[in-house]
């Protein structure tokens, strides 16, 4: 009589096994990782917007470009809210002030060149300033 043999398993199953579970925990961290980014972009989502507005900043809102750029002091204000812990709140508060040296100090020089720099009038202005340098003169005199 003949035995019965159990049916061979087929090659490689045990390799087959392994590597099914290995794709398994790679699919499942590659899952967990995309979760993290979403929920990641959904919290700091808003953080891009405000920044797109500060393109805006130089200009004043009849659309003429200013002198005195104000970046600075509008990214730091921009970015300060999002400050966490004590430590961070310390550095936002410092680029704030930072910020508003930064704008003042382009002030001061954009006044400077303002004052250095001789218009040439003409005119009433030319007139003007002709009776100003006289009253000036008879004053100091």
């Amino acid at each position: 009589m003949a035995t019965a043999r159990p049916p061979a398993a087929p090659v490689g199953t045990a390799r087959h096994q392994r590597f099914k579970k290995t794709g398994m925990a790679l699919l499942l961290a590659l899952a967990a990782i995309f979760i993290a980014a979403v929920i990641f972009s959904w919290i700091t989502g808003d953080a891009a917007v405000r920044l797109s507005s500060l393109r805006s900043q130089g200009n004043l809102s009849d659309g003429r470009k200013t002198i005195v750029r104000h970046q600075p002091l509008a990214t730091a204000e921009t970015l300060a809210p999002q400050a966490k812990s004590k430590e961070e709140v310390a550095y936002a508060r410092e680029a704030q002030r930072l910020g508003d040296h930064e704008v003042d100090q382009a002030f001061a020089s954009a006044m400077r060149q303002a004052n250095l720099q001789r218009r040439a009038y003409a005119g009433d202005a030319l007139a003007l300033s002709q009776r100003i340098t006289q009253l000036q003169k008879s004053r100091a005199g």
